[in-house]
């Protein structure tokens, strides 16, 4: 699996739609978007604009500098260990929480 740090914008889209537990086009129709564009961006076919990485920032409660890859996560902890999980991450997941107690 990817670090976050090494995704593309379009992975991170993935991730944190993914996390959410939200279909592309249920997130695109919220989004003013069509679904091709959402499945272009995440299959890297298409750059991710930044006034579509505002409009699924929102929706997805992340930020839209974290997801074009400009800063560090700006995700809360909960969102973190859904992206943590739907990357395949069981085992870290489950550490993480175990450090929480």
């Amino acid at each position: 699996m990817q670090d976050g740090r090494n995704m593309t914008p379009g992975e991170r889209l993935r991730a944190a739609r993914q996390a959410v537990g939200i279909g592309q086009k249920r997130l695109a129709k919220r989004c003013y978007y069509t679904q091709s564009t959402v499945a272009n961006v995440e299959n890297g076919q298409i750059k991710m604009s930044m006034a579509l990485a505002r409009a699924v920032a929102k929706e997805l409660h992340v930020s839209a500098a974290w997801l074009l890859g400009l800063d560090e996560p700006e995700i809360s902890y909960e969102t973190a260990l859904a992206v943590i999980v739907a990357q395949g991450r069981q085992e870290e997941a489950v550490q993480a929480l175990g450090r929480m107690e």
